[in-house]
């Protein structure tokens, strides 16, 4: 039971350090700039994370099991690892390319974010390997050491440069000393030792088409307000999404925990009906954020924000129904059916984009929030569909990791 507390501990600590740290470094950002700096900030690094999501390429889940996806007991890091290094170079190079294309004006500052995307890609592999062999516990505490040493590098490197500046430095910095420390950690896990495994790329491409639309649909509307939105709104507006968004990390957190949990432990109520436990976690956490999210996002930004109301109960109303739409998503992976998401995720990203537009003509986070409500409502519909359509509810199987990609 000490082993399976640590091991869920483990899963939810790798999800949701980097967001909680995210809100620290805003908080820290606001009080020595402006919203507009906030929004940089916002914009950098949900720009990074979504190049970083794209370029890991499913390695997590399929390092995770590696068994499943490459046929051997143990992961396979030294014959995937041309594949990953190259994917993760692409991650910079897209964020790259996305700067070029006018994302946040062009500002030079936002380039101190680059090396992030390769940097993400490369750990969520790494945190895959360390899935498989058992060492979830030990990621949770790598990504806690993550985010303290974010948040002390930005406070001493902000005595000599903006602390905007700081902050994008040391994510990159940490997030570096993170990368290094899983390496260590591997050196003592089982390792396949072949220098190739066939049909890594093959596999792996058809990851990045499956999860791309679901990574795209976490960040699609920021995206477009960074093109030319008002970089205030974008400050604000990220800082709810990842005040939203970070209670649903616990739910992704528990998944991935399910995978290093042995047969005998996985009989636990928690594993056997953690259909339920989401939609509960989901419910309960819809409503602290509506009870919460009025009171802090003031002091996160470090000023009164007005109208903040009506976007609040949205994203709030949000939060159970992505968490019913989550628990639909695992059950079509589970049954081989991810294709079968693409179609409604691609609708989603529409009514996404719609709201984006909106949002950067208005300057409304009501036209924002309330789209982006109805883009996950479309989401959980579609799925529920699917399922009801096809596949009914399955009983007493974990999910699959890559459901929550």
């Amino acid at each position: 039971m000490r082993s399976t507390a640590a091991k869920f501990g483990g899963g939810v600590a790798s999800k949701l350090a980097p967001s909680l740290v995210g809100l620290l470094l805003i908080r820290l950002v606001a009080q020595e700039g402006t919203l507009d700096d906030v929004g940089r900030l916002g914009l950098a690094t949900a720009t990074a994370y979504l190049c970083g999501s794209l370029a890991e390429m499913g390695m997590m889940t399929s390092l995770s099991l590696p068994q499943e996806y490459f046929g051997v007991a143990a992961p396979p890091l030294r014959a995937t690892r041309t594949a990953r290094s190259l994917a993760a170079a692409a991650g910079s190079a897209l964020y790259g390319v996305l700067w070029l294309a006018g994302l946040g004006g062009h500002e030079p500052i936002l380039l101190l974010a680059l090396p992030l995307p390769f940097l993400l890609a490369l750990s969520y592999g790494y945190i895959g390997a360390m899935n498989a062999g058992g060492a979830l516990n030990t990621e949770g505490a790598i990504a806690a050491g993550e985010a303290v040493a974010a948040v002390v590098l930005t406070v001493v490197l902000g005595q000599t440069t903006s602390t905007l500046a700081a902050a994008l430095v040391a994510l990159g910095a940490s997030k570096w000393l993170g990368t290094l420390a899983r390496v260590l950690v591997l050196r003592g896990l089982p390792k396949h030792a072949g220098a190739s495994v066939p049909g890594v790329v093959r596999q792996q491409l058809w990851f990045l088409t499956s999860g791309g639309a679901t990574v795209l649909h976490g960040r699609l509307d920021l995206l477009v307000l960074g093109f030319g939105g008002p970089l205030s709104l974008v400050g604000i507006y990220s800082t709810l999404l990842r005040a939203c968004y970070s209670t649903f990390l616990v739910a992704e957190g528990l998944t991935l925990a399910m995978y290093s949990t042995e047969e005998a432990e996985s009989s636990s109520r928690a594993v056997r009906r953690w259909r339920v436990t989401g939609l509960v976690i989901g419910l309960v956490a819809g409503t602290a954020f509506l009870i919460a999210a009025g009171p802090l996002l003031p002091v996160i930004l470090d000023r009164p924000i007005e109208n903040l109301l009506v976007p609040i109960i949205l994203l709030a109303v949000l939060i159970p129904v992505r968490f019913a739409g989550y628990v639909q998503s695992i059950d079509l992976v589970r049954a081989g059916r991810q294709a079968a998401r693409i179609p409604v995720l691609v609708v989603a990203l529409a009514v996404l984009l719609v709201g984006g537009i909106l949002g950067w003509r208005t300057g409304s986070l009501t036209w924002l929030a309330g789209l982006r409500l109805a883009s996950e409502a479309v989401v959980t519909l579609g799925f529920l569909y699917l399922a009801r359509r096809g596949l009914g509810a399955l009983r007493g199987v974990r999910p699959r990791l890559d459901a929550a990609e």
